[in-house]
């Protein structure tokens, strides 16, 4: 397989192309994403336990609490299982569901111990108590640990995978319903 070089200028204007093509919740998901995908890249690279470690850890929790780990009664917020929803894709949006409700730590979900170390720990300054101590310490180590299921890279690795798999069911089926027509 030929891969093409692109430069950076060339890769923004076809990011622009792509955005332009799309709708005001498209806009705003994919780029959430790009943004993701890019700290991600960062956390990769950095030194383990270095400053710049954690910050890209923190943000990156910040934003799969904000992007996969919302009330599903809230329609219009641009996450992953809406967006996968919009597209005729809930069974996907239910496969990335199960995976958050999994167990991370002794009965706390991954949803749970994220949901308490971005809200209590990250984004506010919470009162909080021993369990709330326990929830951010093990997430932290649980979604750091090298090579593990629940590794923040790997993690957000199985959901890219679900989501581009309701992408491109949903290609799929909006190609064969057009031929059909």
């Amino acid at each position: 397989m030929d891969y093409v070089i692109v430069s950076n200028e060339e890769m923004e204007k076809k990011k622009e192309e792509f955005y332009g093509n799309l709708g005001d919740f498209e806009k705003r998901f994919f780029n959430n994403l790009d943004l993701l995908i890019s700290r991600i890249n960062k956390l990769k690279v950095a030194e383990p336990g270095s400053l710049d470690y954690w910050t890209y850890y923190d943000v990156i929790l910040t934003q799969i609490r904000a992007m996969f780990i919302e009330t599903p009664k809230l329609k219009k917020n641009y996450t992953v299982q809406n967006y996968l929803i919009n597209i005729g894709q809930k069974e996907i949006a239910d496969e990335i569901q199960t995976y958050i409700d999994k167990e991370l730590y002794e009965g706390i979900s991954f949803k749970e111990a994220v949901k308490v170390s971005v809200d209590k720990f990250i984004a506010h300054y919470d009162k909080v108590d021993t369990e709330d101590v326990v929830i951010e310490h093990m997430c932290r180590i649980k979604l750091t640990e090298p090579n593990k299921e629940y590794n923040i890279s790997n993690i957000l690795t199985e959901f890219m995978q679900l989501l581009l798999r309701g992408i491109a069911k949903s290609c799929l089926n909006s190609c064969h319903l057009n031929q059909q027509k």
